[in-house]
């Protein structure tokens, strides 16, 4: 790497020679020199108070005499800093400047958004990428900018842009929509935007983290030092850490009150046992002093402070601006039994991944705000609403009162994210796409909407009606042999998807993709149907053998096994009647994982809050935790990619809900229901069928009982293939939500009548 950047302090003319050959021989940085109060007019001034803001959705340009006026002057200034960065950038080796012909330039935030416009003018050749550290606006907000098409276009000139989240990639790509008439396509993991002729590639990721510089100062001896001192200090006391920048975005006086309200209302517990230690950070580059409205808002955080402090003595500390030091800030970490982070909207913020390594051995956990922005990825975390008081301190509440288990299994998922997604793995993963970036597409163009546009040209012509549940009811009554199939951990899990609207099971606890346990209205459903003798029910899931076992446990349902069954892993498994388990894929063929698994890694690590889940035949990539418009495209892409790879191996890949699963052809759902069917049927014909699911997964089982419709139409026999949401399915009927299946279970358990029934 060769470092482009301003030095951050004045440098006499005479000695600028000798700091930069310095710079240049230990660090291979190479100095940028700017006059003071320009760097301040330009960093503090118009990209501070002016861009920062509106960035982040505050729109202060029309207020005359303020820091965040509009100023044309500042404007210009801000294009004569960044000319002189992409100067020195492309300045040739030969003439004592960094750049080679075989080099990439990589930019960084929105201090730079001109440098790849100059860049590319003066070396058109030139490889760039742009990286947004912090947060993109709405279309609404970005265009009220005067200069907003210069920027545009500027930051168009790049090869590669890439952005934290898809949120702020989608209003990226809208504003390029809006406003330049572009229009963007998908293809590998990467957005193209087509403009004058060339592809723009955005990306989406969340930076990296110095994982190993943290480690080692967290155990640096001074900042153990630091810790010792601070636990004789704070012994006996309960301690939640927070840093912040002292601005408005970061919401810290919404959480002084909302741990005013805390206090004030559970003062028999935390009285005198509590404390609020909130570091604050200048965000300032060239300034000695903080700029007004930082000065403002310090008052306005100093002065809720200390009104707290009277009436609860001690419950408050503020490290100031001028105290807080990296060293000072990982020892409160190590402290500290909560983070608590209440940013109204915030883009890049290392701290709670700084709190998350030293918090190792305390297993704390971490309340943070659902507007910060790596809050997606902190996955075993506590996500609240920071405008929502209420909200807030229920959060703080459960945190602090979380059980020991509780607490190592959240730290779990936390620390493995951390401490695996590196830096220098992000950065190398940026490099390696700016340099992918102008390489020709040599594939084949793959369909508009690839396998989801397949599906829904399938279903185009089917018969699709809504469930009327008084008559399935009144079949169930007159039936005499009834087979309910019923698929659980989607079509009736809480955290399920219904229609296009998930229910956030998430706001009550850590977030992730793990199906919740049974409720109480399900089980007794379930037990009121098999204790039916005319009934057999069968619940489907495609989670793995273990989790189902254990939520229907054989000595809690052992009377009920005679007419229930269960499967697992989309019917690799399945138990019914009998003590053990069924085996249906001990002979097949799994040579095709590992090329699989590979494909899956690489959109892992792209696409941010996946993960893989690994069954005994099947892969399955998870994308429930990440930005849902991000995860569904990336998702047809990764269906379209893995059908490439794996054509001429025996499998299917099948998008579901929030997630995309690679399994044998021979083995689904619809072949386990067709065993149980033929079972069944060898003692008695069945003259009621009731299958109810909501996913993909689903389509095998539903086409099988979709195909057993014709024997309504031949004998007596009552088909009902529903599926939960109106979407395109093999289902020949639909409920529109969960409630309408709630209903219809509780009815036909209402009408169940038991009687003694044997094979």
């Amino acid at each position: 790497f060769k470092y482009v950047g301003w030095i951050g302090i004045h440098v006499p003319e005479e000695d600028q020679a000798q700091v930069k050959e310095r710079l240049i021989k230990d660090w291979c940085c190479y100095p940028v020199f700017l006059d003071q109060n320009l760097a301040y007019r330009v960093f503090d001034i118009f990209c501070q108070s002016v861009l920062s803001p509106l960035f982040h959705h505050i729109i202060e340009l029309a207020e005359e005499g303020s820091e965040s006026c509009w100023q044309w002057e500042l404007w210009h200034e801000y294009e004569k800093v960044n000319k002189v960065y992409s100067d020195l950038a492309l300045m040739p080796v030969s003439q004592g400047g960094p750049h080679s012909p075989t080099d990439r330039i990589w930019v960084l935030d929105y201090e730079m958004m001109l440098v790849p416009h100059y860049a590319s003018r003066k070396c058109p050749s030139a490889h760039i990428g742009y990286s947004f550290l912090s947060v993109f606006p709405s279309t609404e907000v970005f265009r009220v900018l005067p200069v907003r098409i210069e920027l545009l276009c500027a930051l168009l000139c790049s090869d590669l842009i890439s952005f934290d989240l898809f949120e702020y990639a989608r209003h990226f790509l809208h504003c390029c929509s809006r406003l330049l008439g572009l229009e963007h396509r998908s293809r590998r993991g990467l957005i193209g935007v087509d403009f004058n002729g060339r592809r723009v590639n955005v990306r989406c990721g969340l930076i990296g983290f110095d994982v190993s510089g943290t480690r080692e100062l967290r155990d640096s001896q001074d900042v153990v030092n630091i810790k010792e001192q601070l636990q004789k200090e704070f012994d006996g006391k309960t301690v939640i850490v927070s840093c912040d920048k002292i601005d408005r975005l970061s919401g810290i006086s919404l959480k002084l009150t909302a741990f005013e309200t805390l206090m004030r209302f559970s003062s028999h517990v935390w009285y005198g046992k509590l404390v609020l230690v909130q570091l604050l950070r200048r965000p300032t580059y060239a300034a000695t002093e903080l700029l007004e409205s930082q000065r403002k808002e310090l008052e306005q955080i100093e002065e809720l402070a200390s009104k707290i402090n009277d009436e609860f003595p001690g419950s408050v500390r503020l490290i100031g601006p001028y105290e807080e030091n990296p060293k000072i800030r990982l020892a409160y970490f190590g402290l500290g039994q909560l983070y608590l982070n209440t940013s109204v909207r915030t883009g890049l913020d290392w701290s709670p991944f700084e709190f998350v390594m030293c918090s190792e051995k305390q297993t704390a956990p971490l309340c943070v705000s659902e507007f910060l922005g790596c809050s997606r990825v902190l996955s075993g975390s506590f996500s609240m609403n920071p405008w929502n008081v209420d909200c807030v301190v229920d959060a703080v509440e459960k945190a602090l009162q979380l059980s020991q288990a509780d607490r190592q299994h959240r730290l779990k998922r936390l620390y493995q994210f951390v401490s695996n997604y590196d830096i220098d793995k992000w950065a190398h993963s940026i490099l390696n796409d700016i340099s992918n970036a102008r390489k020709e597409d040599s594939g084949t163009p793959g369909l508009g909407l690839g396998p989801d546009s397949r599906f829904l040209r399938l279903e185009a012509n089917c018969v699709y009606t809504h469930l009327d549940i008084p008559e399935v009811v009144e079949k169930y009554k007159r039936s005499s042999r009834r087979v309910i199939l019923l698929d659980y951990g989607s079509a009736y899990a809480p955290h399920s998807l219904v229609g296009n609207l998930m229910v956030d099971a998430r706001r009550y606890g850590a977030r992730g993709a793990t199906p919740s346990r049974p409720d109480m209205d399900f089980i007794e459903s379930i037990k009121a149907l098999a204790k039916d003798e005319r009934n057999t029910v069968f619940l489907l899931s495609s989670q793995e053998k273990a989790m189902v076992q254990e939520w229907f446990p054989k000595e809690t349902w052992e009377q009920y096994w005679a007419n229930l069954g269960v499967t697992a892993e989309n019917g690799c498994f399945y138990r019914w009647g009998k003590a053990n388990w069924e085996n249906l894929t001990e002979e097949l063929d799994l040579s095709w994982k590992e090329r699989a698994r590979k494909l899956l890694r690489m959109y892992t690590d792209r696409v941010h809050g996946t993960y893989i889940q690994e069954k005994a035949c099947s892969l399955v990539w998870h994308y429930a935790d990440c930005d849902q418009d991000w995860g569904a495209m990336q998702a047809r892409e990764l269906t379209d990619h893995l059908e490439d790879i794996l054509e001429s191996d025996e499998v299917d890949v099948i998008p579901g809900q929030c997630r995309v699963e690679v399994r044998p052809k021979t083995i689904n759902k619809g072949v386990a229901v067709e065993l149980l069917l033929r079972t069944i049927e060898k003692k008695k014909p069945v003259d009621f069928v009731l299958c109810v699911g909501d996913d993909r997964s689903d389509e095998d089982m539903f086409a099988l009982i979709r195909d057993r419709q014709r024997f309504s139409e031949q004998g007596n026999c009552a088909v009902y293939a529903c599926t939960v949401g109106l979407r395109p399915s093999h289902a020949g009927y639909y409920l529109s939500e969960m409630a309408e299946l709630r209903q219809l279970l509780k009815a036909l358990q209402d009408k169940s009548i038991s009687a003694n029934r044997s094979y």
